[in-house]
């Protein structure tokens, strides 16, 4: 998704998910009526990725048109047409790539078209190639001409959320904290891993206005990956859980039970103690309980992320989680800390 706008705040009043009144009929079965609400509540799990994919569709078309209306406002203000406008303001300013700019494309994307075809496919590199420079160019430009016709804009976030259990789970930060960030995880997943450091970056970003609780979701395609889980829990009885999880993640392809117990081994853990824990079927449990948890609000892979209730679309770097978790500040009415990424520009 494209980088959430520092300048927006349009409101975007997300109406219900398509259907009736919850008390309609929909048909009737040896005398007993079926409803939309318990339909509804059958495809709990389907319903929520189909409404979360509607919110973040929403939010990508919402950006792109106002991006085009203070574009629009700007040009008329100049005298110029919305085309003519964008080639001086942004297109101009991108420079042609090279053949060399090309060659080294190809160099980096081997898998993207066998050589026999690339020469077809000449142009249509170009194309991209300039695309993705101009995008930073038309960004600025855009934020420079929200603050001017639409200053003190953003968009806020809906209101639907899932009601997510967090009590008894492995947190950082205080259980009183105006913003709770649920991460599902899975050991063996690189994006996980990766997410080690963007969450490093919110806590050092928000401080106490940020809690971090860590939900498991380990694949069953990932060798290890439960039983990681559980060993991670296991530290946590020796108060090094969140020590434990950042180790596990340093190397997601071993997660070997030799390895667990280097870990175990590093952090000085009491053997015979974190031995019998990682045998414990209460433990196992809990790993088990998160990824029903998980299933049941229609998580599907790794890294996910709720953020009080809000169910965030994968793949977000770290500067535009810190966005989002400032808007949420900012709709409770909670000053953000100083400097804190994401929240400068919104006219409060």
């Amino acid at each position: 998704m494209r980088r959430l706008l520092p300048y927006l705040s349009l409101l975007l009043s997300l109406p219900a998910f398509a259907g009736g009144p919850g008390d309609h009929v929909v048909a009737t079965v040896a005398g007993e009526p079926i409803t939309i609400d318990e339909i509804d509540a059958t495809g709990e799990a389907q319903l929520t990725l189909l409404k979360d994919s509607l919110y973040w569709a929403r939010l990508e078309a919402a950006e792109s048109l106002i991006a085009r209306r203070v574009m629009e406002a700007e040009a008329k203000e100049q005298g110029l047409s919305l085309s003519s406008y964008i080639e001086r303001e942004v297109t101009s300013k991108v420079d042609k790539p090279t053949e060399e700019e090309i060659a080294a494309f190809w160099a980096q994307n081997p898998n993207a078209a066998p050589p026999e075809e690339r020469e077809h496919l000449h142009d249509s590199v170009v194309n991209y190639m300039i695309r993705e420079r101009s995008q930073p160019i038309r960004e600025a430009l855009v934020s420079r001409l929200m603050a001017k016709h639409a200053p003190g804009l953003k968009i806020d976030l809906p209101t639907a959320r899932i009601d997510l259990p967090v009590d008894g789970a492995p947190s950082k930060g205080r259980a009183s904290a105006p913003v709770t960030l649920v991460a599902f995880t899975d050991y063996g997943c690189p994006g996980c891993a990766s997410l080690v450091t963007v969450l490093d970056y919110i806590e050092n970003n928000f401080g106490e206005n940020v809690r971090i609780v860590h939900r498991d979701f380990p694949n069953d395609s990932h060798e290890g990956a439960f039983q990681a889980a559980v060993a991670a829990r296991c530290a946590g009885r020796f108060g090094q859980y969140w020590a434990y999880h950042d180790r596990l993640f340093t190397d997601v392809k071993d997660l070997s039970p030799q390895r667990l117990n280097a870990i175990a081994e590093e952090l000085d853990l009491d053997r015979e103690g974190f031995s019998d824990c990682l045998a414990s079927e209460d433990v196992a449990a809990e790993v088990t309980a998160d990824r029903k948890l998980g299933e049941d609000i229609g998580i599907t892979g790794t890294p996910h992320l709720v953020l009080n209730g809000l169910s965030l679309k994968g793949g977000l770097d770290g500067k535009t989680i810190a966005q989002l978790v400032a808007m949420e500040l900012d709709r409770l009415k909670v000053p953000a800390p100083t400097g804190s990424t994401g929240h400068e520009g919104h006219g409060h």
